[in-house]
């Protein structure tokens, strides 16, 4: 699966006491921090990251949280870019 290199495949792991859930630690690092840092600039503009940053926002989300579902999205439209071998469109 392709999502597995920046390690967003949906694996989750739960610890022995099963109170909290953590998200995969897998894929290539470097790959994960440029999307996050990338994406840290995206929200501040008046696009449509940074209005799904809002509103991701306005439901409640904290700041990492919003950001990283932020990067999911980014990455679902990097990957039909790539697959589709169409230009990119905001």
């Amino acid at each position: 699966d392709w999502r597995k290199y920046v390690g967003e495949n949906g694996e989750k792991y739960i610890d022995a006491n099963m109170r909290s859930v953590r998200a995969s630690r897998r894929g290539d690092a470097r790959l994960k921090s440029l999307l996050i840092f990338s994406c840290n600039s995206l929200v501040r503009s008046s696009g449509r990251y940074g209005e799904y940053y809002r509103a991701c926002r306005a439901r409640g989300m904290g700041h990492g949280r919003a950001l990283k579902a932020v990067a999911r999205k980014r990455l679902r439209a990097i990957y039909a870019v790539m697959r589709d071998r169409v230009p990119y469109r905001e």
